[in-house]
C-alpha cells in the first residue's frame, strides 16, 4: 500500500516540476525530493523524511506561486501519512 502512495506522490511532484511558472530553482529541489523518495536502499521512513524536509524548505520560498505552495502542502501531507 505504501509503494502505491508514493507513486501517487511521485506523479504530483512529476506534475509540478513540469509546471512552467514553477522556478528553476524550485524544480531541481522538487527533483531532489523525488530522488529521495526513489532511493530503494533506504526504508520508507528515512525516504519520506528526506522528501519532506526537501518540500518543507520549498515551501519557504518567497519566489513560488501560492497555487504551488499549496500544491506542495497536499503533497507534503500525503507523505506524512506514509508514515
Amino acid at each position: 500500500m505504501n509503494k502505491e502512495e508514493v507513486l501517487s506522490v511521485l506523479e504530483s511532484l512529476s506534475q509540478l516540476q513540469k509546471d512552467d511558472e514553477v522556478p528553476r530553482n524550485v524544480r531541481t529541489r522538487i527533483a531532489n525530493a523525488c530522488s529521495a523518495l526513489m532511493c530503494e536502499t533506504r526504508s520508507i521512513s528515512i525516504r519520506v523524511d528526506e522528501s519532506i524536509q526537501e518540500l518543507d524548505e520549498i515551501s519557504e520560498d518567497t519566489n513560488i506561486p501560492v497555487y504551488t505552495r499549496t500544491q506542495i502542502w497536499d503533497i507534503v501531507s500525503k507523505l506524512e501519512c506514509i508514515k
